[in-house]
């Protein structure tokens, strides 16, 4: 009896709090969108290159729209003395910066 009263009790809090949340509205000036995974997670990846030296490459995957600006805003975010490079939906970023570009798209509101 006591345990189903908890449960009713943490339902009613979480009802409570996702009605709370806002949802995040995208900016309309943005050309390009981060789709997420069917986890709903970022899609944000830290791979390592170059066989026995283990250089970290930080990969963005699943970019629609304007591959132009999403790698002119990940250039700003990590400094212009980093190589970021595109292909075929994907931005690598050569080091870790996984924790950085996360914080950010959540909140640009992806």
């Amino acid at each position: 009896m006591f345990r189903r009263t908890l449960v009713r009790y943490a339902e009613a809090q979480a009802t409570q709090a996702a009605a709370a949340t806002p949802i995040p509205q995208i900016p309309k000036q943005l050309q390009f969108r981060i789709t997420r995974t069917h986890s709903n997670n970022l899609p944000i990846y830290l791979n390592y290159t170059g066989g026995a030296r283990r250089i970290p490459q930080t990969e963005i995957r699943r970019i629609e729209g304007s591959m132009d600006q999403a790698h002119l805003e990940l250039q700003k975010l990590v400094g212009s003395h980093v190589n970021v490079k595109r292909s075929n939906g994907k931005i690598f970023v050569t080091g870790n910066f996984v924790s950085k570009v996360r914080k950010h798209l959540q909140a640009m509101g992806f």
